[in-house]
């Protein structure tokens, strides 16, 4: 009898009425075989009922079951919340249907219903297709759980950094660094890159400084890879080999040679994104006092025009 019920939980099919008909009125007349017609009616669909309630529990029953052993789910206590009270109702009409088709006279009445019930979801998913969509995304992201509350996001592509304050079936709420809260729709966050950093052990950063084109670079970069490894929240993580061989803690390069600057950039690593910007300014302060002193300019902008003059004749 469990085989029966899990099939039929498992299948998304409305069961055919003539099924439960069938066993009710075998054990009716296995009962009253010969004896009286309506008695044995009698009996023949309150068995009937009796096993549409058993197959359409059992069906909850599965469906509660694998809903809350779901780990996202558990924790998403309004997400199972809905869709318990959604597979409820949803069991509840089907047994209904079912029991109305048992009777010849309400058989036309019940398929029109489950019809009319078909065409008034479907109207209604046409008419709100974008909260559906923000539904089943949400569903989505709560099964698949890319993040959960709690965790600190970053979308690159709307350039959202912050920590995840309440999702909902139709958006996800974001706490950003400057206190502010960006409401995302579901929808937009199952397709764009979501970058998780929560368990990030470290993160990565670069500090880019600009000299003039008659600076001493070998100085420059010296002082900037000073500082930095000199700086509280920096994090070596240079291997044993390249410590044997003592590569440098910070490597400054040039990266670009611009129209009035020379742009010099160095990479490290600190714990987390908040020490990261913290780092960031005590470092830009920190060298372009040394620079200062060390008669390093930082050039504005700058221009030169030749103009040629045309001579007379």
């Amino acid at each position: 009898m469990r085989s029966v019920f899990l099939s039929a939980a498992s299948e998304p099919v409305l069961p055919d009425p003539t099924v439960f008909e069938q066993v009710g009125d075998t054990v009716a007349q296995s009962l009253f075989r010969g004896g009286n017609t309506t008695l044995a009616s009698l009996v023949s669909l309150a068995l009937s009922t009796a096993l549409i309630a058993l197959v359409v529990t059992a069906g909850y029953r599965v469906v509660r079951r694998l809903l809350s052993g779901s780990q996202g789910l558990n924790k998403s206590p309004q997400y199972l919340r809905f869709l318990l009270r959604l597979t409820r109702t949803v069991c509840i009409l089907l047994g209904v249907l079912l029991v109305l088709m048992q009777f010849d006279q309400m058989r036309a009445l019940a398929v029109s219903l489950l019809t009319g019930t078909g065409v008034v979801a479907l109207c209604i998913g046409l008419a709100s297709q974008e909260v559906m969509a923000n539904m089943v995304s949400g569903a989505f992201l709560m099964l698949n759980r890319p993040f959960v509350i709690g965790d600190r996001i970053r979308i690159p592509e709307k350039d959202i950094t912050g920590v995840v304050e309440n999702m909902t079936l139709r958006h996800t709420v974001v706490r950003t660094f400057e206190n502010t809260t960006m409401i995302i729709p579901n929808s937009m966050a199952n397709t764009v890159v979501i970058e998780n950093i929560t368990n990030a052990a470290r993160t990565f950063g670069a500090l880019e400084m600009t000299v003039a084109y008659d600076a001493d670079l070998t100085l420059a970069r010296q002082i900037m890879a000073r500082h930095i490894a000199e700086h509280p929240s920096f994090l070596d993580v240079r291997t044993p080999e390249q410590l044997a061989q003592d590569v440098p803690p910070v490597n400054v390069l040039v990266k670009e040679m611009g129209d009035s600057a020379i742009t010099l950039r160095a990479a490290f690593w600190a714990p987390n994104i908040g020490a990261q910007m913290s780092m960031l300014s005590d470092l830009r302060q920190s060298v372009k006092a040394e620079f200062d002193r060390c008669g390093i300019e930082i050039p504005f902008p700058q221009r030169v025009i030749h103009v040629k003059h045309e001579k007379e004749v």
